[in-house]
């Protein structure tokens, strides 16, 4: 194949003038994805509210609804690591509904 490649830009040097390299639009992962759209301090502030958040529920105690919601939460973050569900807007609103219903109640 690479031969015949070879062979017709011998015959026509002009024929791969127009052709476009495919390039990345996108980062298929979402944490290095936030990274690159927002730079270092947003990636910080985003994902370390969510930790922080997650953390604080975590470490009150979880009821059954709350580990049920604990176990999405972690499901979205580890799907973050092969897609950008961040970017789904459906998703997004989801997670942070989640996230708010994972929130400590104030005593």
């Amino acid at each position: 194949m690479y031969e015949a490649q070879a062979r017709l830009g011998q015959r026509d040097p002009s024929y791969w003038d127009g052709y476009v390299e495919p390039k990345p639009r996108r980062v298929h992962n979402d944490y290095l994805e936030s990274l690159n759209d927002g730079g270092l301090v947003y990636a910080i502030a985003f994902w370390g509210f969510i930790l922080f958040v997650m953390k604080n529920a975590y470490t009150k105690g979880l009821s059954r609804v709350k580990a049920i919601l604990f176990c999405g939460q972690i499901a979205v973050l580890v799907s973050a690591l092969f897609f950008f569900p961040m970017r789904l807007i459906d998703t997004l609103m989801l997670f942070f509904v989640q996230l708010g219903a994972l929130c400590p109640e104030s005593s």
